[in-house]
């Protein structure tokens, strides 16, 4: 329950932010909250248990933030069981499935243990990066200008991002700390939910 209330609570927060105040704009846009509410609602139980609470989480994380839109927002956000919804409720079910594994995975003492857990801090460090940037940081012509003004210029997504995968870090080492030998495997996993998070976002650029 309080899974689900924090994905209702951030449902609400993101659509009256991104309008409300500016500088939050893009957190509307942004799968930052998403990711962080899957990896906490992904943490439990077995597989089958993990996959229905972390679907639940997220599929209550859309329906709020469709209700609050409609709401708060200044613009005409589609109607409640329109296909955009269904659709996106949809993708919460599929993208549970990689959660599922992924965070049980990161929380098992297994060889895969530390890539798993660099998973999911690629994918909210790399999403908060090309939320920040406008596009897939990837299709930057000068990438390091690029890093260096994010950096430089963090907005709420990039704090939110970047706070968030340094607390997953710190909670994953601390739970695997007696296995800190391979904690360098973090290093390439955040480099696979780079690529991850940013293949969505490739394919909006170029649809």
């Amino acid at each position: 329950m309080a899974v689900l209330a924090l994905a209702a609570a951030s449902g609400v927060f993101a659509a009256y932010v991104q309008d409300a105040w500016p500088s939050w704009h893009f957190i509307g846009h942004s799968l930052v909250l998403w990711i962080i509410v899957a990896a906490a609602a992904a943490l439990v139980g077995t597989w089958f248990q993990s996959w229905l609470t972390t679907s639940a989480a997220l599929a209550v994380a859309v329906l709020s933030y469709f209700i609050a839109a409609r709401v708060f927002g200044p613009f005409e956000y589609p109607a409640l069981l329109s296909p955009l919804l269904l659709f996106w409720v949809v993708l919460a079910a599929v993208g549970a499935l990689g959660f599922a594994t992924i965070c049980l995975t990161a929380a098992n003492h297994g060889r895969l243990s530390y890539l798993a857990v660099g998973v999911i801090a690629g994918l909210l460090v790399g999403d908060a990066i090309n939320t920040s940037v406008g596009i897939p940081y990837v299709e930057q012509s000068e990438p390091l200008t690029a890093l260096r003004s994010v950096i430089d210029n963090s907005d709420p997504v990039m704090i939110i991002g970047t706070t968030g995968a340094l607390c997953w870090i710190a909670i994953m080492l601390v739970h695997h700390r007696h296995s800190l030998i391979r904690a360098w495997l973090i290093v390439p996993g955040a480099l696979v939910g780079q690529v991850l998070v940013t293949i969505p976002d490739l394919l909006l650029h170029y649809a």
